[in-house]
């Protein structure tokens, strides 16, 4: 099993005791987890694989509906949370002069960072246009910039 799924199954499910009086970790059958497989071939992308780990595809079609998403797996939002952090954290971009002198200091910089964009970046943005609407009654521009943003 790997590493990733056995963290995540460490926390989603309940300990139950068998018709024996043994107790064993039982995963929560409302767990899905699923992965997209991207497949290149000489650095090009070539196709993607669904990968259904916990539930069904069904599930999973189910819930991705429910956020209102595709019924398909998206990196999209990973990538812009990638980019996000690689622009904002000089010592983990590409191509820089900054470097993380010691693993602590990267580890305080980005405490600091999480901490700004959890709380200080979304204040901003609220504050920024509260519920104006544009000429089309869609969401202000403040508005789009707080719904791109992704879990860090």
């Amino acid at each position: 099993m790997e590493p990733l799924l056995l963290s995540l199954t460490a926390h989603f499910g309940e300990w139950q005791e068998n018709e024996e009086g043994k107790v064993h970790w039982v995963v929560s059958p409302q767990l899905v987890y699923a992965q997209l497989k991207k497949i290149r071939v000489w650095r090009r992308l070539v196709g993607t694989e669904q990968r259904v780990l916990c539930g069904t595809k069904e599930m999973l079609r189910e819930r991705l509906h429910g956020c209102g998403l595709r019924a398909t797996i998206q990196t999209a939002f990973v990538e812009r949370v990638n980019l996000t952090l690689r622009q904002s954290v000089a010592g983990l971009a590409r191509r820089t002069w900054s470097m993380a002198v010691a693993p602590v200091e990267l580890e305080a910089h980005l405490m600091w960072y999480r901490a700004y964009y959890h709380f200080d970046a979304v204040g901003e943005l609220l504050m920024l246009a509260p519920r104006q609407q544009d000429a089309t009654g869609g969401l202000s521009n403040a508005e789009h910039r707080l719904a791109r943003r992704g879990p860090v």
